[in-house]
């Protein structure tokens, strides 16, 4: 056997090891399918959907067909890892809550189970919430009538998109991230009204461009032993106010106006003013790396420890 095969036999076998469970059939599938008609015959006014995910490589893709709320297929090689559905009525909220299954013999290196989650066309006022550990996501979220969105990831890998408006303002958008790597773009396409940030321990990245009616868009984002990558869109004015707890901020860049100086309360575009939106964001930092830019122009400033 000559030295090129001997290379190619190792190449392949080294693929098929690190490909791990994409590459065989899953024993187990399990197919649910959430419908419109049924609830808003209850006369449900709001909904509540509930994912509670380990160890899965999870999608979420986006459908124009109005025949269904959600379709979700999971595919797994277990039956403890069967995922479960929990659905409440009540004071006129329907509640659907997803889990997956567990098992005595995690394989923490791969995925145990394979969540392809599809979001249909409907508009029914919907709070939706996503605990994630040990979760490789990609999610696209743009276009659901979200009210509020919950993230929780713990070790996880995800990458969520609002790659076109949400068809209501959501009003809450609250993440919690520990040992996560997370990117999040089109953030603007929310209209949110709040947004909570709490990091530990995590790389976070996130680009707020999007479209912005006019107002105020306020973030609180609380960082710790983190670091963070913040892009914010031209077209909106931009107040970033930072509470480092251990360094000061270094400015870099021009184009910002220093409101206090000493110590740098905050920092605000020139145009803040004359914008009709504006993005007000506030810092909590403790052992963190964070920087900050705005589109289409040299403007930025970084702190770095």
């Amino acid at each position: 056997m000559t030295i090129k095969v001997k290379m190619l036999i190792v190449l392949l076998l080294s693929l098929l090891f690190l490909s791990g469970t994409d590459l065989r059939a899953s024993a187990y599938e399990q197919e649910f399918v959430v419908r419109p008609e049924p609830i808003l015959a209850r006369g449900a006014g709001r909904l509540d959907l509930r994912f509670s995910i380990q160890h899965a490589k999870v999608t979420f893709t986006l459908s124009d067909d109005p025949g269904f709320i959600a379709k979700i297929l999971v595919r797994y090689d277990n039956e403890a890892l069967a995922p479960v559905l929990s659905e409440n009525f009540q004071a006129g909220v329907f509640s659907a809550e997803f889990s997956s299954g567990t098992s005595n013999e995690q394989n923490m290196a791969a995925p145990l189970h394979d969540w392809e989650i599809q979001i249909g066309n409907y508009d029914l006022e919907t709070d939706l919430t996503l605990d994630f550990e040990g979760v490789q996501a990609n999610m696209d979220l743009g276009g659901m009538p979200l009210t509020k969105l919950v993230v929780n990831l713990k070790g996880a890998q995800a990458k969520l998109d609002f790659s076109e408006p949400t068809l209501l303002t959501m009003r809450n958008l609250i993440i919690t991230c520990e040992g996560t790597f997370f990117q999040a773009t089109g953030i603007g396409n929310t209209g949110f009204e709040t947004f909570q940030l709490e990091a530990a321990g995590s790389s976070i990245d996130f680009n707020f461009n999007g479209s912005y009616a006019a107002g105020d868009y306020n973030a609180d984002f609380k960082l710790n032993g983190s670091s963070a990558r913040f892009t914010l869109p031209a077209t909106a004015g931009a107040l970033v106010v930072n509470r480092p707890a251990n360094r000061p901020l270094e400015l870099t860049g021009g184009g910002w106006s220093k409101e206090a100086p000493i110590p740098p309360e905050g920092y605000k575009t020139d145009d803040y003013e004359d914008l009709e939106s504006r993005i007000n964001l506030v810092l909590e930092s403790t052992a963190t790396s964070i920087l900050i830019k705005r589109e289409g122009m040299n403007l930025h400033y970084q702190l770095s420890y």
